[in-house]
């Protein structure tokens, strides 16, 4: 089945440490025994909790949309290709 792009921090303080996680082999990234069991997605009328992931990478808003390099215009040493944009949903804040 269709699987979303998983990646990983080796430092969640640093995004230049990012890393691709493959879905189907979660033991490769994180040891033996680590499978992935299930993947739900919902449809909800709740209200979109903003800020959350924040928590877990501290220089997500600081980078106001950029790629994780900090650089507005892609360069060679983007990690993955990835964007602030990529963690959010429409952006910084609400």
């Amino acid at each position: 089945g269709f699987l979303p792009h998983f990646v990983t921090f080796k430092n969640p303080d640093d995004p230049m440490t990012v890393e691709n996680v493959d879905g189907q082999d979660l033991a490769k990234t994180f040891g033996d025994g680590v499978t992935l069991k299930d993947v739900t997605i919902e449809i909800t009328d709740a209200p979109v909790t903003w800020g959350a992931l924040n928590t877990y990478l501290p220089w997500l808003e600081g980078l106001k949309g950029a790629y994780l390099n900090g650089s507005h215009l892609g360069s060679k040493d983007v990690p993955l290709g990835l964007h602030a944009g990529n963690f959010q949903h429409k952006g910084i804040g609400k």
